[in-house]
């Protein structure tokens, strides 16, 4: 085996070959460690990028080639084969709105030298918005001339979404932001709610948003889709039935009262309910007690009632189709819940709106609450 004479052969170790004898250097094996090394560190920063959403970008402004690593490919949900990245293709994928003030704060911070650290959005080719977070620094060459630009992009649609949201409800607008302090109002006082609105319009994460807010946040939320259980059933879906009690009883089940038991019961759809349904879910409110059907037990109900109808139900019981109640019942049901008269008039603002909202649909029992109340 020949030896390049110029070859440094200070960490050469001999090795005798039952051939012949050969030379293996121990620094080539040290480079492969090292090489090793280098790859394990690329993983895990790879692995700590994908943790944190945060991908890191480089930008030649020679040859306007752009690297990408890895993160940012699957925060843009791009392909790297098929895509070839410059400063234009990626100014594609900014959302049109933003285009010009995204270009604008990269052309300034190089102009300035200063650095630019700005949120935008992110137009996706599926029609999905991201907010990304980027930050970026220029280099320059010892002439002063600008070489290339670094940066780090960060995914904050989740962080964006958790802030313009309230309990699972999305929005910023006025109307929503109003809606929300209403929400925060009537959590707190335990009285029953109507949400009354058109078909899809949220109702049930109204109510959920409202138990999540109160004091019985931390048991069962059961929601009852009133007008889809046949009328046959209704009575043993909220209240359950003992065995025997009608054909196919075959065990005893408990109704969704006792599953809500210390919880709040979401009533969906309440204006589908028949009268007699009507009547035993009336003595509830104000007795806060019920039977399983085929049963004279009579059980405790530890229950907040959240119910909600898409049409007006003063409407329905002028037409006859919803049971007229006696206000006196209704009231004493409200202040049992709330606690006392003076604590229910405490809601102020919008907070009102909602607890009038149940009232308009008992019109008698608003004018047990004094104007000064209100």
């Amino acid at each position: 085996m020949k030896i390049d004479p110029d070859l440094n052969t200070e960490h050469l170790t001999k090795i005798q070959s039952p051939h012949q004898p050969c030379f293996i250097t121990s620094s080539l094996s040290k480079l492969e460690q090292d090489k090793e090394t280098i790859l394990k560190r690329k993983a895990r920063f790879k692995e700590v990028e994908h943790l944190a959403s945060l991908g890191h970008w480089e930008l030649d402004l020679v040859t306007n080639s752009l690297y990408w690593s890895d993160e940012i490919y699957r925060i843009f949900d791009l392909d790297p084969e098929g895509f070839e990245a410059t400063y234009e293709s990626f100014l594609e994928i900014v959302h049109p709105d933003d285009r010009k003030f995204v270009h604008k704060a990269f052309s300034e911070s190089i102009k300035n030298r200063t650095d630019y650290d700005i949120v935008h959005r992110l137009l996706l080719k599926d029609g999905r918005i991201k907010y990304v977070h980027e930050k970026c620094q220029t280099i320059y060459d010892t002439d002063g001339s600008p070489s290339r630009s670094i940066g780090t992009v960060q995914d904050i649609s989740r962080q964006k979404k958790e802030a313009h949201s309230f309990s699972g409800i999305i929005g910023r607008d006025a109307n929503m932001l109003e809606l929300f302090e209403t929400i925060r109002q009537v959590a707190d006082v335990d009285i029953p709610i109507l949400i009354q609105g058109e078909s899809g319009t949220g109702k049930e994460l109204i109510a959920r948003a409202i138990h999540n807010e109160g004091p019985r946040s931390d048991k069962p939320f059961v929601p009852v889709n009133c007008g889809a259980l046949p009328e046959g059933l209704l009575e043993s879906e909220l209240f359950g039935h003992v065995k025997g009690a009608f054909t196919g009883a075959v065990r005893n089940r408990k109704g969704r009262f006792e599953m809500a038991q210390g919880g709040t019961l979401f009533l969906d759809e309440v204006a589908d309910l028949s009268k007699m349904v009507q009547a035993k879910l009336l003595r509830v409110l104000q007795e806060g007690t019920f039977e399983q059907v085929g049963s004279e037990k009579t059980l405790l109900a530890d229950v907040r009632i959240i119910s909600a109808a898409n049409r007006v139900l003063k409407s329905e019981m002028e037409k006859g189709r919803f049971r007229k109640l006696d206000p006196r019942r209704v009231k004493d049901a409200l202040l049992r819940s709330g606690g006392n008269k003076a604590k229910a008039s405490r809601l102020l603002g919008v907070g009102r709106a909602t607890l009038y909202r149940f009232l308009a649909a008992f019109p008698d029992v608003s004018s047990n609450i004094s104007e000064s109340e209100r």
